[in-house]
């Protein structure tokens, strides 16, 4: 998004009730009490979303990939498009405007807008184009690289270039793996498969074009974004070694468990994946995730699901060596299966999503297309789960407000475990042995906004947490009461220690600011990963305009009245200063 910014100068016996078994721990019908939701189309336009990014000017850019998960002829299917959608903010929604930018474009499931460009990611390349902003018309200017995938149609029916994210030269892509009709692997019959360079990460050289595997073992990644520290996150859906879906880093060097071509990495051990989302329990078919800048949940990741519906939100930790963390319910009440979720710079979430009326596969509800706004509400806080943290000897699980007294009560909560155990069948080895584990004694922090229940834990484990029974101070029951916390590793963190949400650094360079001074405007590209404070200065060091960002961001500050000569933008984030000096 383009932001533009002018120069500005005793003893008590508690009673409890039966838990509720009527409580929802998924809501995929009733959008979150703390959210607003907006229509973005007018009834007769009906977009397959695929890919969202917001517009210097404010407008909306959405890739279009028509039927999904349908063509299994070898060729891909040139039937997609990419929209501009203008008028966002008007109080009628048939007051909307959409034109069509571009068409023809090649199953995409992937777009990027920087400096100017864009990029999608179709099937079988990464395409660079240059959108006229007047005419809202995009035209292709390059193939940024080639990407192959098997040439059987029944094997490359889903290898999809699944999303596109961009550092230090370098564009990653989520390049999906081999998959039966029905969702099986190729396990035994590896000698179908002719391209190695798929169920991976792929990195793309923006100038070369070269294309690099990071790493193995994925099935049907569809989503990648960036994460906490710089690292990349994936997500993966659940089938054949998948006894269920996943959100995790994806590390170079590493092999993630599905099986493709045999290749680099594919005869190393299995790496698990940071989270488990358990199949029909809080995910189906999990796809992009973002790492909100915003609110109360910043840090968190946000993951629609396509199958499932609804959002789910995510929160990440680091045990040691290992990331690890809990999935969450966040909004239902969509009119589509989720595939893309982006956030402006004021915390509102763009929504987007497609389907192929298959409710088992790729079809929410029988729903086919959708695009919506999600708004927070000033001041509102709902009652829910905010994080659950792995600590020394069991489990710590912070709330949005103060418990009541219930929440310092065993009976309030329920502790079960139970084992992953990827196999060839579809979905085998899911939530295998599970059992609940005793609640040894339970412990209040003293804002009373955390609760640690004292367990006998083993790692490599999934626990789903409930807390049915726990009322906030004010007597409200808890939304979505549950989360299910994937434990690779086992803390020594005591209970109630200051951890902070995982957030990203600046880990800014200079190339990560491009600045052009024009006649009535600094433009200025920022291309740091996490969140920021920009700040324009004379040399003097007088502020003359500022303006607090996240993620990739072009802005511009109007110059109006402003004398020729060299000038700073200062860039802030967490502790961290960088300075970058221009003549205007």
């Amino acid at each position: 998004m383009n932001i533009r910014i002018a120069f500005a100068s005793a003893m008590m016996i508690l009673f409890l009730p039966r838990h509720a078994q009527t409580q929802v721990l998924d809501d995929v019908d009733h959008v979150h009490p703390g959210w607003t939701l907006s229509q973005l189309r007018p009834a007769a336009w009906k977009p397959q979303v695929a890919g969202l990014a917001l517009l210097p000017d404010g407008n909306l850019l959405v890739l279009e990939m028509m039927n999904p998960n349908t063509n299994s002829t070898g060729t891909p299917k040139p039937d997609g498009n990419l929209w501009v959608a203008s008028n966002l903010n008007a109080a009628d929604p048939e007051q909307i405007k959409y034109v069509k930018a571009a068409g023809g474009l090649n199953e995409p499931v992937g777009m990027m807008y920087q400096g100017g460009k864009i990029y999608i990611s179709e099937k079988n390349e990464l395409n660079e184009f240059i959108l006229d902003l007047a005419e809202s018309k995009a035209t292709k200017t390059r193939t940024v690289a080639k990407i192959p995938h098997d040439s059987l149609g029944a094997v490359n029916m889903q290898e999809y270039n699944y999303g596109v994210i961009y550092r230090d030269g370098y564009f990653y892509v989520g390049s999906a793996g081999a998959v039966k009709f029905g969702g099986m692997s190729f396990d035994t019959q590896m000698s179908t498969l002719n391209e190695e360079r798929v169920g991976c990460v792929l990195k793309i050289n923006e100038t070369t074009g070269s294309v690099t595997k990071l790493n193995a073992g994925f099935r049907s990644n569809n989503g990648i974004a960036w994460g906490p520290e710089g690292t990349i996150w994936v997500t993966d859906n659940q089938g054949s070694y998948r006894p269920g879906s996943q959100l995790t880093v994806a590390l170079e060097g590493k092999n993630y468990g599905y099986p493709n071509k045999a290749g680099a990495f594919t005869n190393l051990p299995v790496t698990p994946p940071s989270l488990w989302l358990t199949q029909g329990e809080i995910a189906r078919s999990p796809t992009f995730p973002i790492l909100v800048s915003h609110g109360p949940y910043a840090g968190q990741f946000l993951v629609g699901d396509i199958s499932q519906g609804g959002i789910k939100r995510a929160f990440v930790e680091k045990v040691g060596d290992t990331w690890q963390g809990a999935a969450f319910s966040f909004t239902g009440g969509l009119e589509v299966g989720i595939e893309k979720v982006i956030e402006s710079s004021d915390g509102t979430l763009y929504v987007g999503g497609m389907g192929n009326g298959d409710a088992s596969n790729w079809g929410w509800a029988g729903k086919l297309f959708g695009l919506q706004r999600l708004a927070p509400k000033p001041g509102v806080t709902t009652f829910e789960i905010m994080a659950i943290r792995a600590r020394k000897n069991g489990m710590e699980i912070e709330f949005t407000k103060p418990v009541g007294a219930e929440g310092g009560l065993a009976g309030s909560y329920n502790v079960q475990q139970a084992q992953m155990n990827p196999q060839s069948g579809y979905g085998a080895g899911s939530m295998d042995n599970r059992t609940t584990l005793p609640i040894k004694s339970v412990q209040v922090s003293s804002d009373r906004k955390r609760a640690f229940l004292e367990l006998d834990l083993t790692a490599n484990r999934v626990l789903v947490i409930k807390a049915l029974g726990v009322k906030s101070s004010t007597g409200e029951a808890v939304r979505c009461p549950a989360g299910w916390y994937t434990l690779n590793a086992l803390s020594q963190t005591d209970p109630f220690s200051t951890t902070p949400i995982a957030k990203q650094p600046l880990q800014a360079k200079p190339s990560d600011i491009k600045i052009a001074s024009l006649p009535s405007e600094v433009r200025i590209w920022v291309l740091i990963v996490g969140r920021y404070d920009l700040s324009l200065r004379g040399l003097d060091g007088r502020s003359l305009a500022s303006q607090s960002g996240s993620g990739a961001r072009e802005y511009l500050f109007a110059t109006q009245g402003l004398s020729h000569g060299v000038y700073v933008l200062e860039v802030k984030a967490d502790g961290n200063v960088l300075r970058q000096s221009f003549l205007h």
